[in-house]
């Protein structure tokens, strides 16, 4: 059995396929996996999902991916989208807004 207290230094991200929103209109109606051949077995694929399943299940899991998209979201705004249209409109500031700051 691995000792839990060594090095982690092997981890590493692995790429086994895409997760799919599935929507009708605007309405998310579920979420579709599709593995590719880095997973390989069915049970490798339940191994998957049940990690998965208990992530979601954590609180703290959850929230950091949330802030993750929080995080790249707050960068394409402050860059702008690198892979889309690069035109910012600038919006004139409410009256309040201008005699706050001037």
């Amino acid at each position: 059995m691995k000792d839990l207290r060594q090095s982690t230094d092997d981890r590493k991200a692995v790429d086994i396929g895409n997760v799919y929103a599935i929507v009708n209109g605007e309405k998310l109606e579920g979420v579709e996996i599709n593995f590719n051949a880095n997973l390989r077995g069915a049970d490798a694929a339940v191994t998957v999902l049940n990690n998965l399943n208990a992530s979601l299940h954590n609180a703290g899991w959850v929230a950091n991916s949330v802030m993750k998209v929080a995080q790249r979201d707050a960068q394409v705004q402050s860059n702008g989208d690198q892979d889309g249209d690069n035109n910012i409109e600038a919006t004139e500031p409410d009256e309040g807004e201008a005699s706050a700051a001037g």
